[in-house]
């Protein structure tokens, strides 16, 4: 820190910053860029679309597993079959 100039608590706090800041916890403090305010919009954004999407899969696992089991129960008076189906 004193190669550069900077206080060894100021210091210590950006690596702190950057550490919370990998781990994906964004600073509490206003953006101080339009950049900034722009990232953390789209951050926000990936994070909706991925927990959508992670509920869209889970739906659509469980509709297929539904539609198969009535397609089997349904199938046993011989005139369908598991392997008709697929």
């Amino acid at each position: 820190s004193e190669a550069m100039n900077v206080g060894s608590t100021t210091l210590e706090s950006w690596v702190r910053q950057l550490r919370r800041e990998r781990q994906g916890i964004t600073p509490s403090a206003t953006p101080i860029t339009p950049d900034q305010q722009r990232i953390r919009e789209l951050e926000k954004q990936v994070r909706r679309l991925e927990e959508q999407n992670t509920i869209l899969k889970k739906a659509t696992v469980d509709s297929i597993g539904q539609r198969n089991s009535y397609v089997k129960t349904w199938g046993c008076g011989g005139f369908l079959n598991e392997t008709n189906i697929y």
